[in-house]
C-alpha cells in the first residue's frame, strides 16, 4: 500500500515539474504583454484627441482602448500552453505513467500465485473487486493533474471567458459543462490504456514482458483506428472528415472539431469494448489459476 501511494505521488509530482515551470513563464509572459498593452493604451489616448492623425490612425486606437488587456490570454489560453502544449511532446508513452505503476501489484498477485491462497480465504468476486480497485484507482490521477493545472490558470486569471482560440464558442459556451465533458474523456481514455494493460497482463504475469506488450498493443490499435479506419475508410473511401476523431493517443487536447461529443464516441466504445474483454478475461476461475501455475 505504502509503495502504491509513492508511486502515485511521484506521477503526480513529475506532471507537477511540468506545469509549475510553464505556468510561472506564462505569467511573466503575460505580464509582459499587458504592460505593453497598457503602454500603447496611454500612448492612444494622446493620439486620439490630435486632429491631426489620419482615420485609420483613429479607429486603431479606438481599437486598442475597447481591449480588455486582461483578456490578451484567457485562462483557456494558460492552460493550453501549460498543460496540453507541456505534456504534448510525452503523448506517445504519456499512458505508460499509469501503466509503469498499475501493472506492478497484478502481475506480481497473478506471477507468486497469490490467487490460490487468496481463494481459500475469500470469494473470486470479492478478490477481484479488491484487485480492480487498486488498479483503476490510476484512472484518477490524469483528471487529478488537470484539474491541478486548471486551478493555477483559473487563479491567476479568476474569469473564465466564453471564447477560446483552440475550442469551439459551442464546446465552451458552458464551461462548467465543457470541464466535466473534459475530465470525463480523460478518464475514458485512461479506463481503456488500463483495460488494455489488464488484458495483457491476464496472459503474460511477467511484469516487464506485460508492460512492453501493452505499450505495444496500444501503439497497434492507433495505428489501426487512425490510419486504418480514419485515413482509409472513413477519408479515402468514405470522404468524410472525421479522421480526428480516431486518435486516441493525445487525450489531453479534446479536439473538438467534429463536436465535443462526436470526438468522445471512439474513445468511449473502445473503452467499453475493452472492459467486456476484461470481463471475459477474468470470469474463469479455475483457468486463472491454472494459468498462473504455469509460473511455477
Amino acid at each position: 500500500m505504502k509503495s502504491e501511494k509513492i508511486s502515485i505521488a511521484l506521477i503526480l509530482l513529475f506532471f507537477v515539474m511540468i506545469i509549475v515551470p510553464r505556468s510561472y513563464q506564462f505569467i511573466r509572459n503575460d505580464i509582459h504583454v499587458m504592460q505593453g498593452a497598457i503602454k500603447l493604451q496611454e500612448e492612444c489616448k494622446t493620439q486620439i484627441t490630435n486632429p491631426e492623425i489620419s482615420e485609420s490612425h483613429r479607429r486603431a486606437c479606438e481599437d486598442t482602448l475597447n481591449e480588455n488587456i486582461n483578456e490578451i490570454f484567457n485562462v483557456y489560453d494558460m492552460y493550453h500552453d501549460t498543460t496540453i502544449e507541456g505534456f504534448g511532446k510525452y503523448s506517445i508513452v504519456i499512458w505508460l505513467f499509469l501503466l509503469i505503476p498499475a501493472l506492478i501489484p497484478i502481475s506480481r498477485f497473478l506471477k507468486n500465485e497469490c490467487i490460490k491462497n487468496e481463494c481459500t480465504r475469500d470469494s473470486f468476486k470479492n478478490i477481484k473487486k479488491r484487485l480492480w480497485k487498486k488498479y483503476y484507482k490510476y484512472s484518477f490521477v490524469f483528471p487529478a493533474v488537470v484539474i491541478f493545472s486548471f486551478l493555477i490558470c483559473f487563479l491567476y486569471k479568476r474569469t473564465i471567458p466564453t471564447h477560446a482560440e483552440y475550442w469551439n464558442p459551442e464546446t465552451i459556451k458552458y464551461p462548467m459543462l465543457f470541464f466535466i465533458t473534459y475530465l470525463l474523456n480523460i478518464w475514458i481514455h485512461c479506463m481503456l490504456y488500463l483495460n488494455i494493460g489488464l488484458i495483457v497482463v491476464r496472459k503474460y504475469h511477467h511484469y516487464f514482458v506485460s508492460l512492453m506488450l501493452s505499450f505495444l498493443a496500444i501503439l497497434g490499435l492507433e495505428v489501426i483506428l487512425e490510419v486504418g479506419f480514419g485515413w482509409i475508410i472513413v477519408t479515402l473511401i468514405l470522404h468524410a472528415d472525421y479522421s480526428v476523431i480516431f486518435n486516441i493517443m493525445n487525450m489531453m487536447t479534446f479536439n473538438d472539431t467534429c463536436g465535443f461529443a462526436t470526438c468522445m464516441i471512439v474513445p468511449t466504445i473502445v473503452m467499453i469494448f475493452t472492459s467486456i474483454m476484461v470481463y471475459l478475461c477474468y470470469r474463469n476461475k479455475e483457468k486463472l489459476i491454472m494459468d498462473c501455475e504455469k509460473n511455477d
